[in-house]
């Protein structure tokens, strides 16, 4: 098999048999993924100038990818699909260390995870919470003393 003038496969076959095709740019990204069993949807991907993807559009759907001027990426939004309206937006620290990852849906916030480093950036502590508790929980949890969050 001839790779891409970036050195890439420009397709492979998996062991069940279906074939998967790459599609790159001139700068040699992926910007496209093709499948041979007609079931697995295709994937596209969009790029801003500085190579980073902007967009995904699958069988999910459309989501729209945020960064921050250092380069992390602080958001993923879905703007169709099943899961239109969800959102994941990430925090760092000063650091630029995973600080919160917090679901969205249509602006409303679902959870968030804080996660706090020690000296060294060493993981200490992940902690979830649950903003606003929602009814269904409540409910689940209305057999216990305390709720469980």
């Amino acid at each position: 098999m001839i790779n891409t003038p970036a050195g890439r496969q420009p397709s492979r076959t998996w062991a069940r048999g279906i074939t998967t095709t790459y599609e790159t740019n001139s700068a040699g990204d992926v910007v496209g993924r093709t499948y041979s069993d007609g079931t697995s949807s295709n994937v596209v991907y969009n790029f801003d100038r500085q190579g980073r993807k902007t967009n995904i559009l699958d069988g999910a759907g459309s989501r729209i990818l945020r960064y921050s001027d250092s380069g992390l990426q602080t958001g993923e939004t879905n703007v169709s699909g099943i899961l239109a309206g969800m959102s994941l937006v990430w925090g760092y620290d000063s650091f630029n260390r995973r600080y919160t990852l917090t679901l969205l849906s249509n602006s409303t916030a679902l959870f968030t995870y804080t996660y706090l480093s020690a000296s060294a950036s060493r993981l200490t502590n992940v902690s979830d919470f649950i903003l606003p508790i929602p009814p269904w929980w409540v409910k689940l949890r209305s057999d216990q003393t305390a709720p469980c969050l």
